[in-house]
């Protein structure tokens, strides 16, 4: 079983001009890592989206080989896009504007099959931009690594071994279609619960967390506004306690 390295830092721009930190860590290629899930997980990364009642334990399992797919899978992305940057796009700008005028020099001849390297050029481009993209849509977002595995991670220690813990999480793509709402003025709003954790804790209090997140997406603009809403109900058990008139306690036990 592959075991999880240390964790890379953040690497889901679609561009980078730096390297991934990963730390001296060799990371495997993550189909490798993807062939390896089980059906569980590889169905929890293809529908970006956890159903399921386990104990804390069962769901750090599950977590396991998924936290590793998602980092393997960024470091892949980041290494691409920073070669792509670096070597990439300044090789391709070349071939682009000289290119036409080193077939010219060459074949002696203005013509169509002139333009070839710039269409070829644009066609890696377009190419290049769509595996990128691909790559991207693959990830899952931030919120498992960042708030799902360390609020488990949390649980494992405030819950019983064989304590059952009820999560829904939803890691689709904010503007997925499914989260779309409805229009309001020329903004498109997207509406999804994120989170719903249901479980009962060591002191037998019933906890029960819901996260709902709300994306004002302006139309034909890069403009956004997200509203992140959080519902958090605890219910502690009634205790029995004794009633003790005060008058027949022995004052020389009071201090």
């Amino acid at each position: 079983m592959i075991q999880p390295p240390t964790k890379p830092n953040s690497m889901n721009s679609l561009l980078t001009t730096q390297k991934p930190r990963t730390h001296g860590v060799k990371y495997p290629h993550y189909k490798q890592v993807l062939a390896q899930l089980t059906s569980e997980q590889a169905k929890v990364v293809n529908t970006q989206q956890i159903h399921g009642s386990k104990t804390s334990q069962e769901w750090l399992d599950l977590f396991q080989g998924i936290l590793l797919y998602n980092q393997t899978l960024s470091v892949k992305l980041s290494n691409f896009s920073f070669w792509t940057t670096i070597v990439g796009i300044p090789l391709g700008l070349l071939i682009f504007f000289v290119g036409p005028m080193v077939f010219i020099f060459v074949f002696h001849n203005l013509s169509l099959w002139s333009m070839f390297p710039s269409f070829l050029v644009m066609f890696v481009i377009f190419r290049t931009h769509t595996y990128i993209t691909q790559l991207h849509s693959k990830l899952l977002a931030d919120y498992f690594q960042d708030i799902i595995v360390p609020l488990m991670i949390i649980l494992h220690e405030e819950t019983a071994v064989d304590t059952r813990i009820t999560l829904h999480v939803d890691l689709r793509h904010q503007t997925d279609e499914e989260h779309f709402a409805k229009y309001i003025n020329r903004y498109k709003c997207y509406h999804w619960q994120m989170l719903h954790l249901s479980t009962q804790l060591y002191n037998e209090a019933s906890l029960d967390l819901k996260v709902n997140i709300r994306l004002y997406d302006k139309v034909n603009k890069p403009k956004a506004k997200r509203i992140i809403l959080t519902k958090l109900n605890v219910q502690y058990p009634k205790k029995h306690h004794n009633i003790i008139d005060p008058t027949f306690i022995d004052q020389k036990h009071i201090r």
